[in-house]
Order: structure tokens, then sequence, then C-alpha cells
């Protein structure tokens, strides 16, 4: 018997692509052996080529988008899988040639499942994501290659993105010093949380480079690539080693055999989609075993798969701080409690704020808190818990009573996080802070 999924699929019309929401029904799920009841799917920088059509990634339409996705086996023809195991697919074509993981259900060949870690729930996988995987494939060659703490610096660009959050994480707990990279520097505070040592404007690498400059860098992740890659290979100490796994900032590479032939220097490619199994597993087992829960729960937050064409935008534009996932089978941005929701500026905020039927505003209500918290020690905001409104850095921020949540209007400019405290005897007495991760819209 078919059943009605909700899922975003992507459709050509005048010669242009984009993804949609639209209610499929189960029988229109490829013959594949396994299938999945989907829970979280992510949204990375290929999502957001895919669903705008800005980039010629489904190589066939319609074809359901999303290139991740975590869920429990409903059905299988594959011995290898069980009814109920729990599973995660990344890359390996979903969202190219094959339905991806923007669907409440999806079929799937057996061979590109892997078995989701005992340490992470569905949730926490998809927190990761193809992000998350790409980040520790990257971390184990820099590894691999015998770069240790103590041989200096490793440079992270793109850092606040998905890549970026999850390779700073892994190498702060690894012990390295890390560099982080950015284009936004209000995310400096966010990104010295996941464990930077030191932050980089993004002007300083993304330039014309000298064939070698300085050395720097002992190793380097980069998922930027064009100029930025270009200085960073320049920089890179003697037999240093850099991990390429993107192209946000181009694929042209002006560079030069210099870094190679005398210094040794090892660029190395990363691919995640076509990644074999073995390589696969010692990832997430390595993610599993390194990253440090608290970090990743900041850095995330959870929207409902309605919001994917708006994210798919947003990341793209560089807005997007660290890591969304894809609640599928949330039905409004509404139902999402996790970490709140996230909402754009002007008439749309406004529009979104009457659907999710806020408190009223009450100006001047809040101050700021001096207390300090270690992992993001910026001042936070002390808000009402009948409903507020107060500045804070250009953000605005409403707690709906009735919600016990903040909904946050990003000013044009970039917002990293905001924690919100309820008044002392508020509920008993207790005293509940909540850190919400933002997106800049």
């Amino acid at each position: 018997m078919s059943s009605q999924i909700r899922a975003i699929v992507a459709e050509e019309k005048d010669g242009k692509i984009a993804g949609v929401l639209k209610t499929l029904s189960s029988a229109d799920l490829p013959d594949e052996d396994v299938l999945v009841d989907v829970a979280y799917s992510t949204v990375n920088y290929k999502d957001g080529l895919a669903v705008t059509g800005a980039g010629r990634i489904c190589r066939r339409t319609p074809l359901v988008c999303g290139i991740d996705l975590a869920g429990v086996v409903r059905e299988s023809r594959d011995p290898a899988w069980r009814v109920g195991e729990r599973v995660l697919a990344n890359g390996y074509g979903l969202s190219e040639e094959y339905g991806g993981g923007y669907a409440q259900q999806q079929r799937l060949p057996g061979r590109f499942l892997v078995r989701v870690p005992d340490a992470f729930s569905l949730e926490q996988t998809m927190a990761l994501g193809t992000a998350g995987y790409t980040a520790m494939l990257c971390v184990n060659a820099i590894r691999d290659h015998g770069v240790t703490p103590g041989d200096g610096p490793v440079v992270v660009t793109g850092a606040a993105g998905g890549v970026g959050s999850v390779a700073i994480m892994l190498l702060a707990g690894l012990g390295y010093r890390v560099t982080a990279v950015t284009g936004r520097p209000t995310t400096a505070d966010y990104l010295k949380s996941l464990g930077a040592t030191d932050i980089l404007a993004r002007a300083d690498l993304a330039r014309e480079s000298k064939p070698m400059e300085k050395e720097r860098w002992a190793a380097g992740v980069d998922s930027v690539g064009g100029s930025t890659l270009a200085t960073v290979l320049a920089q890179s100490q003697y037999e240093g080693i850099v991990a390429a796994c993107g192209l946000a900032g181009g694929v042209a590479l002006a560079t030069s055999v210099m870094p190679f032939i005398l210094r040794g220097v090892t660029l190395r490619g990363i691919d995640s989609v076509q990644a074999p199994m073995a390589k696969r597993i010692r990832a997430w087992d390595d993610l599993a075993s390194l990253i440090d829960p608290v970090r990743l729960r900041a850095a995330t937050s959870v929207q409902p798969l309605a919001e994917v064409p708006a994210l798919a935008a947003a990341i793209l534009a560089g807005q997007v701080l660290g890591r969304v996932v894809i609640d599928v089978n949330a039905s409004a941005l509404g139902s999402v409690h996790r970490t709140g929701c996230i909402e754009p500026s002007g008439a749309g905020a406004t529009a979104l704020r009457q659907r999710h039927q806020c408190a009223t505003d009450f100006p001047g209500a809040a101050h700021r808190c001096r207390k300090r918290d270690p992992i993001n020690p910026r001042p936070h905001l002390q808000m009402n818990p009948c409903g507020v409104r107060a500045s804070h850095g250009g953000l605005q921020g409403v707690h709906g009573r009735a919600q016990l949540r903040a909904e946050i209007v990003a000013h044009g400019g970039h917002v990293v996080f905001i924690h919100m405290r309820h008044h002392p005897g508020f509920f008993g007495g207790t005293e509940r802070i909540h850190r919400q991760q933002l997106l800049r819209f």
C-alpha cells in the first residue's frame, strides 16, 4: 500500500531547475533494496547548489534533493540490513542520480548505507552530515601525514561554515592550535567557542599571493579554493599538508610548483562522494569518539523541511553559521522546538512572527547580563519571560511566553549566539538558559 510523503523535489521549468516542496506517493520512490524512514537530513553547500539550481547537481529531474539522510530501515531486500536498524547515507550520488534525503522516506541501494554509531542520535548524525564527515576525512589526512600539535598551527578556511566548524572542533579536541579564517568578523566568538585559538580575516588570504611566502601553517583544511587555497599553499611549512575539499571561493587555482618542489608541500584532495566504505566507517567511528556533543549542539540549529529552499539560498550567500539539521517530519517551523526558530528580517520577519503567534513586544524590558559563559564568553542578554524585544549587538529577540523559546530577527548583520535567561523565580525558582545558534538571512 502506498502512502503520502513530503519531499523537496528538483523540477525543471523553462530551462531552470529549482527544488520545491511536494507531496509524493511512496510508489514514486525508486525500486531499490532498502526503504528507510528518514528522520533527519541537513543543509550543505552542495544542497544549496542543487535546490536553487545555481549548480547543475541534479543530473535528471524530477529528483528528490538532499545529499544526506539518517533514519531507520523500514523494509529490506538486502540481507546486510535488518528492519529497525539505524542508518545514514552521505554522497554516493544522492541528489545527483539517486533520490536524496529531503523526503520522509527514501529507497536506497544497501551498499550506500552506514550504521549510525551508538554514540550518536539520528539528529546528531545529521548535525555532522556530509560536512562533518568531510571534516573528519580532512583531519584524518592531516593525522595520517604525520602532523602533530607540536608542529605548528593548522589553518581552517571557511571556518564558520559546516566543514570549517566541525574541523575546528575536531582539531582543537586533538590538541592542535587552530587559526580560523572568516569573512564575518562577528563570528569570532562563535569560532573561539568551538576551539579556535586565533582568528584571521578572509582578506588576508583571499588575494593574489607570491609563489612562496613566509612559512606559517603546519597543515590546513580548505573548503574555499581559489586564491585562498593558493595563499595557504604559499604559506605552508616545509613538508606541510593542505586538505582541500571545497570550491566556495572558486574553482581556479593560481599557484606554482614552488611550494611543492622547494618545501615538499602536499595538496591532498578530499572526496566525500565516492570515498570507499572502509574510509567512511573509519571517519564515522572517529567522529563518534572525538566530537564534543556540547560544542556540536551549540553549533547546530534544527529546521523543518519547508524551510529548505530559503536555507539553500542562504548557504550560497554565506549567511549560514555552523550546521543546520532538517527535521523532515516537522510540519511547520513552530514544531521544531529544540532550538526555537530562525527568521529573516524585514517584512518576512513580521509575517513569520505572526505565523508563530509570538508575544507582544515590550521595548526596553531587557538589560545586559555581565555573567560570562566559559564556552562563549560574550555578555548575554537577560530577558523577561513575559515577552520582550531588546537590542543586543545588532540583534533583536522576541521571547514568546507560550513556547518558551527565542525567535531571533537578524538586522543586516552577522549573528552568532544569544543566551536567553528566564528570570529567577520563574517556574518554581529554576533558572533556565537557552543557547540559540542563528542564521543571517
